[in-house]
């Protein structure tokens, strides 16, 4: 059998050359032998919400979270998958570890923006948004891309506001606004 490391290489590149079938097999297949693999299960779990298959992720990022209930990477990954079946409660607690271990926090509060976005809880969204940005800032302050990530981070409610504004909101939250949530979004970015 090969070592871990030999498998994560060949398993993550399955998985980011979209070979996700094979991303699978190689991952199922180590755990038969490296069970207690929390790194394993963490990519295997990366694979299934690649392929869009949310509950098995969340099962699996799960199991990682029993082996080691300390790394923000799991934590995070899972609050994806929990978001994306639409369980806020158990999004937000995973996001919620996660930051209470990580070292960069931006991601984590972008995806909490994001889902408050979602919620229609524009308040909590740009707030969060704007947390995202402030750890970026923070981050990279002393280096060249501080201004890019301070950019990158804003753009995320630009964005959202854009799609409103092209109709590409229904498309991507399944539903339709009410009247109100233009102006709202609006009057939050100005404040």
């Amino acid at each position: 059998m090969k070592s871990i490391n030999e498998i994560l290489i060949e398993g993550v590149e399955a998985t980011y050359s979209n070979n996700l079938e094979e991303a699978e097999q190689i991952f199922t297949e180590a755990l038969t032998v490296y069970k207690d693999s929390h790194i394993i299960l963490y990519n295997l779990g990366i694979v299934f919400l690649k392929k869009e298959k949310f509950k098995e992720a969340s099962d699996i990022f799960e199991k990682a979270l029993l082996i080691n209930s300390s790394d923000p990477d799991i934590w995070t990954d899972a609050g994806l998958a929990y978001q994306e079946l639409g369980n806020t409660e158990k999004a937000l607690n995973c996001y919620n570890k996660a930051l209470e271990n990580a070292e960069d926090k931006s991601l984590i509060y972008n995806n909490i923006g994001t889902l408050y976005f979602s919620e229609e809880n524009y308040k909590e969204a740009k707030a969060c948004f704007k947390k995202s940005s402030f750890r970026e800032q923070q981050l990279y302050k002393r280096t060249a891309e501080s201004g890019i990530s301070k950019y990158l981070s804003r753009c995320n409610f630009i964005i959202i506001c854009s799609m409103l504004k092209h109709g590409l909101y229904r498309h991507f939250y399944n539903k339709v606004p009410d009247a109100g949530t233009a102006p709202r979004i609006t009057r939050l970015i100005r404040e």
